[in-house]
């Protein structure tokens, strides 16, 4: 069985390479057999290197800027407007993806998850999967998260998600508005992150840290808040340090918050942990922490993951599906709410082995949920 999982596997947020790589590693655990293929949606091939489009790619890629540039008719297609949005991006992962199913013939497609179905990555999941439905390649589409959409790309989704193709669609989180927003005829489950299984496949440092990890977010609007909050963690405890998920945003923020706070840049390396490179980096971060008080997401998955208490900022509502979901209802706050650091401090005391228990069986679920999603095109691929 050959299969093309889709996902961001170069995305210099780490938190998408674990989350793409643990659901490799789920499928080859069933099916050790399978050929497992990683297809990254921004048409990478490494953290910092593109595929360069064919020749026919850029004749294409002038046709496209030479419609955008004819009259309001074409201007009115949603999808015309949304592929503009990025249209090097477009082009060059739909190049990539024609020139690898040249290459290989395959038996199903798997879209790993994470916050696809957004502005983003609207135009990307059309493309790809009109390609793949016209190659009569089955997809799955496994615990996928919902985030920021415009009237544009709701419409480009709704059309990408009803190709006859898709057989199956899990969700990790936004399901009431999933079907608010989307009608569609493959069956719609609800599951887990997969990334909460990371540990099964990762191993963890061995080595501490520093006892609090602070994980920043590249966002500007943040900026006052994340300052305040290092600032009162620097004056309340002897052993902490900044963190990122290795994003550059996040840690050039990250960097400005030490700097704004007048800690000399001969003694910044005290306070925070180099910016991790790949997955097992980021992974060997976290899991030298004792505890996390963090923004993005899949920060206090994998520290979940490890039984890793953490306390998150819900900057997007995903954050609190996550906690909520997970049976921790109180270990979330909106950044614009008032909260103290001694608060933080009380509410990220939980029981590190519980955690790690709630999160490993909701690691294992999201597996089975993957598992029974190819297994029901069992008739239709080779197993």
């Amino acid at each position: 069985m050959k299969i093309l999982l889709v996902g961001e596997y170069y995305s210099q947020n780490l938190g998408d390479p674990i989350l793409c790589q643990t659901v490799k590693h789920s499928i080859l655990d069933v099916f050790p057999d399978a050929q497992v293929i990683p297809f990254d949606m921004s048409g990478k091939t490494g953290f910092h290197t593109y595929f360069e489009p064919t020749h026919y790619t850029c004749t294409q890629n002038w046709y496209f800027r030479l419609a955008y540039r004819l009259p309001s008719l074409i201007k009115s297609i949603p999808l015309c407007r949304v592929i503009q949005l990025d249209t090097d991006r477009y082009m060059r992962t739909m190049s990539m993806l024609d020139t690898v199913l040249e290459q290989i013939s395959f038996d199903l497609a798997i879209f790993a998850g994470g916050s696809i179905f957004m502005d983003y990555f609207a135009g990307i999941i059309y493309g790809i999967v009109s390609r793949l439905d016209r190659k009569r390649i089955p997809i799955i589409f496994h615990a996928c998260g919902m985030s920021r959409l415009t009237e544009d790309t709701e419409y480009v989704l709704q059309k990408a998600l009803n190709f006859k193709n898709i057989k199956s669609i899990s969700l990790r989180d936004s399901y009431s508005r999933f079907w608010d927003l989307f009608h569609v005829s493959a069956r719609v489950t609800e599951t887990f992150d997969t990334a909460l299984a990371c540990s099964k496949f990762f191993p963890r440092n061995q080595a501490t840290i520093a006892d609090i990890g602070v994980g920043i977010i590249g966002i500007p609007a943040y900026f006052e808040f994340q300052k305040a909050l290092v600032s009162s963690g620097h004056q309340s405890e002897k052993s902490w340090k900044l963190f990122t998920n290795g994003s550059p945003d996040d840690w050039n923020m990250a960097i400005h918050i030490l700097n704004d706070l007048d800690i000399p840049t001969s003694e910044q390396k005290k306070f925070i942990v180099s910016n991790p490179r790949n997955a097992e980096e980021l992974i060997k971060t976290i899991t030298g922490f004792r505890k996390i008080v963090a923004f993005r997401m899949h920060s206090q998955i994998v520290a979940a993951s490890y039984g890793i208490p953490s306390f998150g900022f819900v900057w997007d509502d995903k954050i609190k599906d996550f906690y909520t979901k997970i049976g921790m209802p109180n270990n979330y706050k909106k950044p614009n709410d008032q909260i103290s650091w001694r608060e933080i401090k009380c509410r990220i005391c939980v029981d590190g082995e519980q955690l790690r228990n709630l999160a490993v069986n909701a690691g294992e679920s999201s597996q089975k949920s993957l598992i029974k999603q190819i297994r029901e095109q069992y008739d239709e691929v080779t197993l």
